[in-house]
């Protein structure tokens, strides 16, 4: 019969090393900002105005033909490669047929599980090689291995060379992926020039989706509101666009989804907007789809959750949703082209 007490020092090393071993993997990567391309192009466009674009690419894995297992879903991962590479396909040619000063860009993915190893990421840099790119990672755990690890942050895409570049932590949501992977929130940040005075700070935003009641959203909302209005005061315009996941209109589009499948629904808080500041939104156009099935028009509720927020120096030209038919993602471009007030 196996002398089970001299055996207890043995579980107790295995033990202590499977417990090490899961704290790293609950621990994320250093999230710092990476130049993926430093850029090659001047200073943009020299008129005073600037035309930005926000998108939610879905990691390339969230097309129309695809749903999501946290969303009520069946899917844990795009339907195939071929899919996954379609909507790459489709992003790129749309990301480049806006034609924009800067893109705000969220769920940028490298290849990883989720995409089937289709590289996000490493498209947009060879598409937009001349222009300055900087990304944040929001999920690379270090130590999951590679070929299923998810890799997942923000990026920005500039035709003119930043003055600045920087992460601002945000709250965290206090939630974990699967229960063991944590998601790190920030605001990407750039300064660029202003030849008609007053130089602009952009800020890429994605919020918590899931968090219970919306309250960590609402936390990530006033930190950047704090951010903003410090900025502000410097002297900046200051433009805010990204997805918020937060109801930005009180939209009416078709569909026929059930209300169990809206429990990540919450309305903005206007009452949190800094006094002056304005949401840039274009009411018309939905700019999310929900994913707990694929998509089809009139079935999956859509509503407004991605658009702009702007200083009290900052005025809107005009303001336009992209409708694609959530061919390539679960999300919609929205277009803006600001000028400061004179």
């Amino acid at each position: 019969m196996p002398n089970f007490l001299s055996l207890w020092p043995m579980f107790l090393a295995f033990a202590l090393i499977a417990l090490i071993g899961f704290f790293l993997i609950r621990k994320p990567a250093v999230m710092e900002l990476e130049i993926v391309n430093s850029g090659t192009a001047g200073n943009g466009h020299d008129n005073g105005e600037l035309t930005i674009a926000i998108w939610n690419l879905g990691y390339a894995g969230l097309g129309a033909d695809s749903d999501f297992i946290a969303d009520g879903g069946q899917m844990t991962r795009v339907p195939s490669q071929q899919s996954a590479q379609n909507n790459l396909d489709g992003i790129l040619n749309q990301v480049e047929a806006l034609n924009v000063d800067v893109s705000l860009l969220q769920e940028v993915s490298g290849a990883s599980y989720l995409n089937r190893g289709v590289d996000l990421k490493a498209g947009l840099s060879d598409r937009f090689g001349t222009s300055w790119f900087g990304y944040i990672p929001e999920i690379e755990p270090e130590l999951i291995p590679r070929f299923i690890r998810p890799r997942l942050g923000k990026a920005i895409i500039s035709d003119g060379l930043p003055e600045q570049a920087y992460s601002h932590d945000l709250p965290g949501d206090g939630g974990r992926i699967l229960g063991v992977i944590e998601r790190h929130y920030s605001a990407q940040v750039i300064i660029r020039n202003n030849p008609t005075g007053g130089d602009w700070a952009i800020i890429n935003i994605h919020l918590s989706a899931f968090d219970e009641g919306g309250q960590a959203r609402y936390r990530q909302l006033e930190a950047v509101f704090e951010l903003g209005r410090s900025l502000e005061a410097e002297g900046y315009n200051v433009v805010m666009g990204g997805d918020w996941n937060l109801r930005l209109a009180d939209t009416n589009f078709a569909h026929t989804t059930e209300d169990k499948d809206l429990f990540w629904i919450h309305d903005f808080p206007e009452e949190l907007l800094p006094q002056g500041w304005q949401i840039v939104i274009d009411p018309q156009i939905p700019t999310v789809r929900t994913n707990e099935r694929p998509y089809q028009a009139g079935e999956n509720y859509t509503t407004v959750i991605d658009g702009f927020i702007i200083s009290s120096g900052v005025e809107v030209a005009s303001v336009d949703g992209v409708s694609l038919d959530f061919r390539h993602a679960d999300h919609q471009p929205v277009v803006a082209r600001f000028r400061a007030r004179q």
